[in-house]
């Protein structure tokens, strides 16, 4: 009978240990974040933020630089504290667009500039530098498109616009002025515009 106690004691033995193993695992789990934060909280935040898109080919065709970034994860909301983009698409003049905040939704697809915001669009072929000035502006990176509905001043070589609201398409290089306009227009201008003179 001894034996058989001796033989089956290191079972024995054994078994209660893996059964304290088991108790002691089951009890000891420590829940992190047990509570589930808010999809409408702040989930991330970031100093010195530079993001970086990328086209199919894996061409950069923008940059967004800001001090600090915040992000929400409903609708993907980002914040942005002197946020500057920079979109170098090819074939098109390079946009800049600078404020003191900005936020972006939908993965960055659609920008909102605000606080003495400036938009310069780069000279090229026969039209001279664009640069818009307005308190707000939204920039539609898939549809190249900016648009506000505030008071917004433009510079175009020697000519001066002011108007309340615009729709500016990147890709035609075209400026919709929606109401208030007021304009000074030089008619001689055009080398200033980097056009023909001698028409």
């Amino acid at each position: 009978m001894r034996d058989r106690i001796v033989n089956l004691l290191p079972l024995l033995l054994a078994s209660v240990l893996a059964g304290l193993v088991y108790l002691l695992n089951q009890f000891s789990v420590v829940t992190l974040n047990a509570k589930k934060s808010s999809p409408e909280l702040v989930d991330m935040r970031a100093s010195s933020v530079t993001l970086v898109r990328l086209d199919a080919s894996g061409l950069a065709v923008s940059r967004l630089q800001a001090s600090t970034a915040e992000h929400v994860p409903l609708d993907e909301v980002m914040y942005f504290d002197a946020p500057r983009l920079v979109q170098t698409k090819p074939g098109e003049p390079q946009l800049t667009v600078e404020g003191v905040r900005a936020r972006t939704i939908r993965k960055g697809d659609e920008a909102w500039f605000y606080g003495n915001v400036v938009l310069t669009r780069a000279a090229s072929g026969t039209a001279a530098e664009l640069v818009v000035r307005g308190s707000e502006i939204w920039v539609d990176q898939v549809k190249q498109l900016a648009r506000s509905g505030q008071f917004v001043t433009a510079d175009q070589g020697p000519h001066h616009l002011e108007s309340v609201g615009f729709v500016a398409d990147h890709r035609q290089q075209t400026l919709d002025l929606l109401s208030k306009v007021k304009m000074t227009y030089v008619p001689t201008a055009r080398a200033a515009l980097g056009g023909n003179t001698s028409q």
